[in-house]
């Protein structure tokens, strides 16, 4: 990340900005945990998570002094939602970076397991749907 960071950096003006976004480190909690601890239970074993390499703020000002940025600011914002139901949530696996995970299961595995996990992901239901909380961390540097 650092190299790659340092790449986009020297491309940028002096005085100019490289402004970056990740997800905090509690995004998708606890729905992601309850999909990898079931994933895991069928004998698949997920890769690492990069994301989270860049999930906090220290994790930021680390990356962005590295490369040799300054004036490092960052800014939280919380842009969760209510699911409607299961199967929104179903589509974020499918669609959301998880395929690959579930499409080494069997067949016969593939719909016993979505129909455990959609279960338990059914039991977080409120009164307002089943919450996917996403944070969004956005970093600021400056090059000199």
């Amino acid at each position: 990340m650092t190299s790659l960071l340092q790449h986009i950096a020297s491309r940028v003006k002096p005085g100019g900005q490289v402004v970056a976004c990740s997800f905090t480190q509690d995004s998708f909690a606890p729905n992601v945990d309850l999909f990898l601890e079931r994933i895991q239970r069928y004998g698949i074993a997920p890769p690492p998570l990069t994301w989270k390499n860049i999930c906090t703020e220290e994790q930021f000002h680390t990356l962005y002094a590295s490369a040799g940025l300054s004036d490092v600011e960052t800014q939280r914002h919380d842009v969760g939602y209510f699911l409607n139901d299961a199967e929104a949530w179903w589509r974020v696996i499918w669609y959301g970076g998880f395929r690959g995970l579930v499409a080494q299961l069997s067949e016969t595995q593939l719909a016993q397991f979505k129909q455990e996990h959609l279960a338990e992901i059914s039991a977080l239901r409120t009164g307002q749907g089943i919450p996917l909380n996403v944070g969004a961390l956005f970093a600021s540097g400056r090059v000199a």
